[in-house]
């Protein structure tokens, strides 16, 4: 499988632990790790908010180690403003099958998410987004 130039295949940007859980004691943390254990063996669909830095990109890798779907790869798109409407069913076919963490979703235009939307509901049923 290759990776285009918004795309990066497992492993993800972040190393998850042998645990597969946020470190730490406080309560926001338990909640984290609660809910991962509750959500991810069921989960085919997560939204993870937050601020930057916050661990969005862990917990999406640790929804897929956890999740139906990890034992296909996973699949990181960048989805900058850079990223043109045109080009998403190329970079959505080119990172093949699988689960996909969505990255800066909230920067593409309101048609390069619909795009987005399409070509992974296409993938979906088996078909191709073009």
């Amino acid at each position: 499988m290759r990776a285009g130039p918004h795309t990066r295949v497992w492993p993800p940007p972040v190393a998850v632990g042998p645990t597969r859980h946020f470190t730490g004691r406080s309560s926001a943390i338990h909640a984290v790790n609660t809910a991962i254990d509750r959500l991810g063996p069921h989960a085919t669909v997560a939204l993870c908010v937050g601020e930057s830095g916050t661990g969005k990109s862990y917990a999406a890798a640790l929804l897929h180690c956890v999740g139906p779907l990890r034992h296909l790869p996973l699949t990181w798109l960048r989805c900058g403003p850079d990223l043109e409407p045109a080009a998403l069913p190329a970079t959505l076919v080119t990172a093949g099958t699988g689960a996909y963490c969505l990255e800066e979703v909230a920067e593409l235009t309101p048609r390069a998410q619909s795009v987005v939307v399409g070509g992974l509901d296409a993938g979906s049923r088996g078909g191709n987004s073009n």
